[in-house]
């Protein structure tokens, strides 16, 4: 159950008006704890990184039709196989995507791990990677991570001119 509370603000001397809700859900699950991190960071251009969503339900109800989606960053690439639930849920590996759906109960944690391997080529300094958690009653969070690239170093031999 949803509860609405709207408010309206305004500056009636400039003509300026604002219409704001604020949801509060009654009876739902809540997945709003939920964390997303990936590691290592920083990591070289190319090498594997596992990324873990760790979903937790301290709602009232459980999240049984829980749904997760990530679409991994451009020059990220998922290592097919890769992705684990603990064996909850139903785990779809895309191109480069996951989107997991399965049921997370009243305290209860699922966590989903994937392993993908950094840009091969350091043309940003962070990729910023996120994921989208529905509890399938109408709440939806999203979660991202920045993870840093290290920099390509190119170390070159000194060479004095006078010999020395």
């Amino acid at each position: 159950t949803a509860i609405v509370n709207t408010v309206r603000l305004g500056l009636e001397d400039h003509a300026i008006r604002f219409h704001r809700a604020a949801v509060v859900r009654v009876g739902a699950p809540d997945l709003s704890p939920s964390a997303f991190w990936c590691a290592p960071s920083p990591v070289r251009p190319g090498a594997m990184v596992t990324c873990t969503l760790a979903l937790h339900n301290t709602g009232v109800a459980d999240a049984s039709t829980a749904a997760v989606s990530n679409t991994l960053p451009s020059g990220m690439e998922l290592v097919t196989g890769s992705v684990s639930s603990g064996g909850v849920g139903i785990i779809l590996e895309g191109t480069n995507s996951v989107t997991w759906k399965g049921p997370v109960g009243v305290g209860q944690t699922v966590t989903l791990t994937y392993r993908a391997t950094a840009p091969p080529e350091p043309r940003h300094d962070w990729v910023y990677n996120q994921v989208f958690v529905e509890d399938g009653v109408g709440g939806e969070w999203e979660r991202g991570v920045w993870l840093e690239i290290e920099p390509l170093r190119w170390y070159f031999p000194l060479i004095f001119k006078d010999g020395s």
